[in-house]
């Protein structure tokens, strides 16, 4: 019975604090597009979303580990992904950074709409031009001053295993 409702508080926190986050979004969206061209307040508010996770559920501790080393300077984050969890901690780093990203990502609804909005990367990894362009983009956030982040499996693990990784992430 105590899973039940821990869970339907995880599932309550997910939905209440992603459509209180994501109107925020939208609206820090319009104020801030002409003149945050690097599109830092939309990563600082992502990076509060992904953050409201981790404070809010009970039993999850979270300690970061060598975070002072993430100076300004733009980076290449890799990650595993064997969780959905992966995703909420790598905001808790507190530091500006696009997600590349399968296209699919993108058309889930309301989340898809703020990667969109933040800059983050879509690839279709079957699409040779898709890649390239992945390339061409990462190039250009990199140059103003913005990290990127990358599961080098390219998917979630289902077995807890890590995965075969992509080369795009080497590359």
């Amino acid at each position: 019975m105590s899973r039940i409702i821990f869970s339907v508080y995880v599932w309550l926190l997910v939905i209440i604090v992603t459509l209180v986050i994501s109107s925020l979004f939208v609206l820090t969206w319009f104020l801030t597009a002409l003149f945050d061209k690097k599109l830092l307040v939309l990563n600082y508010l992502a990076n509060i979303w992904g953050s409201l996770f981790t404070l809010l559920v009970p039993g999850w501790k979270i300690k970061i580990i060598g975070k002072e080393k993430l100076n300004s300077k733009s980076k290449i984050i890799v990650a595993n992904h064997q969780s959905q969890e992966d995703i909420l901690l790598i905001y808790r780093l507190g530091v500006p950074f696009r997600w590349i990203s399968k296209a699919e990502v993108f058309k889930i609804p309301i989340y898809g709409w703020c990667m969109n909005l933040k800059g983050d990367i879509k690839l279709q990894r079957s699409s040779k031009s898709s890649i390239k362009k992945m390339f061409i983009d990462s190039e250009k956030v990199l140059s103003k001053g913005c990290s990127i982040t990358i599961f080098p499996e390219g998917t979630r693990s289902k077995t807890g295993e890590l995965g075969n990784f992509k080369e795009g992430a080497i590359r």
